[in-house]
C-alpha cells in the first residue's frame, strides 16, 4: 500500500521523510489518536453547542479591537511567510544537491570504469549492470533540482567569486557561451551522464568539486543551509571510495 502512495504522491512522501524525528512521532500519535477523537465527536459537539448557546456580553470597543488585530495579523503572517519561502527554497536546493552530488560522484566513477573496461559498450557487462539502476534516480534528482534552481534564482548561489569556476570557464568557452553562471546549472544541464563523461569527463569532474566549494560558501552565510548540510551528511562516501578504487584498478 505504501508503494502505491509513494508512486502517486512522491513529493508528499519526500517531505514526510525530511521531517524531524520528533515531528514524525507527533504525526504518528495524531494519526493513531484520530479514531478515538472521531468516536468522541458527538460528545465534543454537544459541549461546543452548549458553549455557543450561552450568551456573552462584548463591548463594541472589544469587537473593533479584535477585528483590527485580525486585520494586522494576517498581512504580517503573509509577509513573514513570503520572507521565509525563498530561504526554504534555498535550503531545499542545497540539501537536495548533496544527495545529487553523492549520487553523481558514484555514477561518474562507475561510468569511467565501464568506459575503460568495456570498449565495445557491452550492455550485459557487470559494469553496465551497476550503472543502469542508478540512472532513474539520477534523472529524478536532476529534475527536482532543475525546478528548485529556477525558483531559487541562480544569482542567489553566487555569494562571492570562485576562482576555480572562473578558470574552468576560461578553459571551456562552451560554459560561458551557454551562460552557465555556476557549476550547478552546468551539471544539471547534463541529461546523458554517460555521454558527458565520455566526451568531457574532466570538466564534469571538476565542476562537481567546484560545486562543493559553492555549498561551503553558502553554508558560511546561511546558518539554515549549514544545518541542512549537516543533517544531509555524506551517505555515499563509502561507495564513492570503493568505486574510485575500482576506477584506479581499471586504469592500470
Amino acid at each position: 500500500m505504501f508503494t502505491y502512495i509513494e508512486k502517486f504522491f512522491p513529493d508528499l512522501i519526500e517531505r514526510v521523510r525530511r521531517l524531524p524525528p520528533a515531528v514524525k512521532v507527533l504525526v504518528a500519535v495524531l494519526l493513531a489518536a484520530s479514531p478515538i477523537v472521531a468516536s468522541l465527536g458527538p460528545a465534543i459537539l454537544a459541549v461546543i453547542g452548549s458553549l455557543l448557546g450561552q450568551q456573552y456580553g462584548l463591548s463594541g470597543s472589544a469587537i473593533i479591537l479584535g477585528a483590527v488585530t485580525l486585520l494586522m495579523v494576517v498581512p504580517v503572517a503573509q509577509i513573514i511567510a513570503a520572507m521565509l519561502r525563498p530561504r526554504s527554497t534555498l535550503v531545499n536546493f542545497c540539501r537536495d544537491w548533496t544527495r545529487f552530488s553523492d549520487h553523481f560522484f558514484l555514477l561518474y566513477l562507475r561510468i569511467e570504469v565501464y568506459l575503460l573496461r568495456d570498449k565495445n559498450s557491452a550492455i550485459d557487462s557487470k559494469e553496465w549492470r551497476e550503472i543502469e539502476p542508478m540512472l532513474p534516480e539520477y534523472w529524478r534528482l536532476r529534475g527536482r533540482l532543475l525546478k528548485l534552481l529556477f525558483l531559487v534564482d541562480e544569482a542567489r548561489l553566487m555569494i562571492q567569486r570562485v576562482p576555480a569556476w572562473e578558470e574552468l570557464r576560461r578553459k571551456n568557452p562552451d560554459l560561458a557561451e551557454n551562460d552557465f553562471r555556476t557549476p550547478f546549472s552546468f551539471l544539471l544541464h547534463v541529461g546523458n551522464p554517460i555521454a558527458a563523461v565520455n566526451l568531457d569527463g574532466q570538466t564534469v569532474w571538476a565542476a562537481l568539486h567546484i560545486a562543493q566549494e559553492y555549498l561551503e560558501i553558502l553554508s558560511y552565510k546561511h546558518r539554515s543551509v549549514h544545518r541542512a548540510l549537516l543533517q544531509a551528511g555524506k551517505p555515499a562516501t563509502g561507495n564513492v571510495e570503493q568505486a574510485r578504487l575500482n576506477h584506479d584498478e581499471a586504469s592500470v
